[in-house]
């Protein structure tokens, strides 16, 4: 069956009919970004080659169409949730007639307070999943999924004078605490679901699945973070830490704020890594990296350069006008 797949599938720059026609692969562009224009060109294809235009779309609800993404898809637990909520949201609707208002409509009745992220990521980007992939299985039409409009992150990170005061305020598994989020970036759930067989410390390494992508990588442990790590080595317990959530770590460091007057939640850390990172020098790939991050969109927020980031670029590559406007010296002609 040939299919009509809009700018922006596989790569494709304009519209393009795809398919198997009479056992063989046909892939002809319409030549035009035009969806109007791109459907009239298809029928004219579909004419020249002797093929039949698809009949009238099968009707699949929006909850059906859920059920069969989800099967399709390995999701985490919160991601299923995310989508079996709005499946409850919408019902038997059908996922051609599901609009850009009926999505607004539930994530503004859902999170009347909520922010133009929270919506995204609990409705739009779902929504927009489940509804992509009925426009695969030929249930509905493709369209993009406009989001709310989000503010630019904020970027919360500490001076490295704020960070060592902090820490030296803090004693034993807080100190240690802090150290390894200073010493890693890494997402506060991902520090204290560590056990003690993920940690090599004559190597330097950890081994551990990012929770927000469900990656597993092998990162490098800083010297700090390795401090911090041999600060709990004597502790007989498999996992690292006594405290289980990020609430009972909020309790933990709560002394050390208090004592040395820094306002800080554990997410801080990750962005003062990524801040110090940019001003050290470090590129977008190491910044992405070092933190874990799979879409360059969320490291960028901590390449804002400073002014003396600016000044030390400028002197590493040199005073580039005075070089080249000197004059050459006249080679003396040989006799």
């Amino acid at each position: 069956m040939l299919r009509l797949i809009p700018p922006g599938k596989r790569g494709y720059a304009r519209w393009v009919v795809r398919g198997r026609h009479r056992g063989q692969l046909v892939e002809v562009s319409t030549g035009t970004a035009d969806e109007k224009l791109a459907r009239e060109r298809y029928r004219e294809i579909l004419r020249t080659l002797g093929a039949k235009e698809p009949g009238p779309a099968r009707v699949v609800g929006f909850a059906d169409a859920a059920k069969a993404y989800l099967a399709f898809r390995g999701l985490d637990d919160r991601q299923r949730r995310d989508i079996q909520r709005l499946a409850r949201e919408l019902g038997d609707r059908p996922v051609a007639q599901v609009t850009h208002a009926d999505l607004v409509e539930v994530a503004v009745r859902g999170w009347p307070a909520g922010k133009a992220s929270t919506r995204n990521r609990l409705v739009i980007a779902p929504a927009a999943a489940v509804l992509h992939y009925a426009a695969q299985q030929g249930w509905c039409s493709w369209r993009r999924i406009a989001r709310f409009k989000e503010a630019r992150p904020v970027t919360r990170a500490l001076s490295p004078a704020d960070a060592r005061r902090l820490m030296a305020a803090a004693t034993g598994e807080a100190r240690a605490l802090l150290e390894v989020l200073f010493g890693t970036g890494l997402r506060i759930s991902d520090v204290l679901g560590l056990t003690w067989d993920q940690v090599d410390l004559e190597n330097l390494t950890v081994r551990l699945r990012i929770g927000k992508t469900q990656q597993d990588r092998v990162l490098p442990l800083s010297p700090l973070a390795a401090q911090g790590l041999r600060r709990l080595a004597r502790m007989p317990q498999e996992r690292l830490w006594t405290v289980g959530d990020r609430w009972a770590a909020y309790d933990l460091l709560s002394p050390a704020t208090a004592r040395s007057g820094v306002d800080f939640t554990p997410h801080m850390a990750r962005h003062s890594v990524g801040t110090w990172l940019n001003a050290a020098g470090a590129g977008l790939k190491t910044i992405m990296a070092t933190l874990g991050h799979a879409d360059p969109k969320s490291s960028l927020r901590y390449q804002d350069a400073d002014l003396e980031t600016v000044r030390r670029a400028w002197k590493s590559v040199g005073d580039v006008g005075e070089r080249g406007g000197k004059p050459r010296k006249k080679r003396a002609s040989k006799a």
